[in-house]
């Protein structure tokens, strides 16, 4: 059937692709390809350099000007021409990891920012009993001194599930560690940890006393 596209139904209120036939009219939005090239750029623009698109963030990390007067500065790149409101709003709705918001008429990354005035004062707690955060051996070496630190951005990352963990370990190639995070006596004791995403909980750092590789 060719590339994956996505499409919104009216009648069935919801989403979904070329591959999932409901039976009634839809209106197409974007491509795969096309919802994952945006994804990237918001990312690039919202966690680590707003200047490119000529925008300013607040400390929690939204837009300081409104969702339709960004979708204008968006769309003078010719690579998402195509874009309007209802296609952002889909973005933000679909994306697996809870990356966006738009909140009162702004627009933002939930976390991974590496910009040093972004604080996220706003994310609210509702933390797990366990966490679960992947590296490789070689940070698993620093780690084990020092516990888990930010490095080149803001926050400490954790997820909810091993296999997110692993997904995130591979992304830093070497030899895959998977660490288990006490998040709920973590927080006894007086460490902050927030849920940025359905998935997704950062912290400024959690302590080694706290950590134990599971893998």
């Amino acid at each position: 059937m060719g590339p994956v596209k996505i499409y919104y139904c009216k009648e069935c209120k919801k989403y979904s692709t070329n591959k999932e036939l409901c039976g009634h009219e839809r209106e197409f939005l974007f491509s795969r390809k096309q919802q994952v090239k945006l994804s990237k750029f918001l990312s690039y623009i919202f966690r680590h350099n707003p200047q490119q698109l000529g925008i300013e963030l607040d400390e929690n990390g939204f837009s300081q000007i409104s969702v339709d007067e960004l979708i204008i500065l968006i769309k003078k790149d010719a690579r998402f021409s195509w874009l309007n409101r209802q296609k952002l709003e889909a973005l933000v709705q679909l994306d697996p990891k809870g990356r966006f918001e738009i909140k009162n008429e702004r627009f933002r990354c939930r976390y991974g920012h590496s910009l040093k005035n972004i604080s996220l004062n706003d994310l609210y707690k509702n933390v797990p009993q366990i966490l679960y955060h992947g590296t490789n051996l070689k940070a698993y070496e620093k780690i084990v001194s020092d516990g888990l630190k930010p490095m080149g951005r803001n926050l400490v990352h954790l997820t909810l599930s091993i296999p997110d963990a692993k997904m995130v370990a591979r992304r830093h190639g070497g030899q895959m560690v998977i660490l288990e995070i006490d998040a709920l006596q973590a927080q006894k004791d007086g460490i902050e940890i927030f849920q940025a995403s359905p998935t997704i909980f950062v912290a400024k750092s959690i302590p080694k006393k706290y950590i134990k590789r599971i893998f």
